[in-house]
């Protein structure tokens, strides 16, 4: 079965992945093809932006359904024309594999915001 490739810019209509509901977008764009098995290549060639929310929503969201599967069936191209972007790729990844670590992150914002 030929990979489904989708580029991120085009699926957005816009080259900034700056908001959680445009990773929910490209989560539900992709979690059909990795829920039959297909390979999905994911383009980010073209993004201007792109935030921690968007990268949590849409590749946390993925690897946290599909993690025996995910290093296998999904690739990525054009993330390392920004390391910062690789960073909150991996980062995404990274909470979902240790959920004490996110809990941490989400006490400490919780504090900052406590009265």
């Amino acid at each position: 079965m030929k990979p489904f490739q989708i580029n991120v810019v085009e699926l957005l209509n816009s080259p900034n992945a700056i908001l959680h509901k445009f990773g929910l977008q490209l989560y539900q764009a992709v979690e059909p093809h990795l829920a039959s098995g297909q390979n999905v290549i994911i383009d980010f060639s073209g993004m201007r932006n792109a935030t921690t929310g968007f990268f949590h929503a849409s590749v946390g969201k993925l690897y946290q359904e599909f993690s025996d599967q995910f290093d296998t069936l999904v690739e990525v191209k054009g993330i390392e024309q920004n390391s910062d972007w690789l960073d909150k790729f991996n980062n995404a990844i990274n909470l979902v594999k240790n959920p004490d670590k996110a809990n941490e992150i989400d006490s400490a914002i919780a504090e900052l915001f406590a009265s």
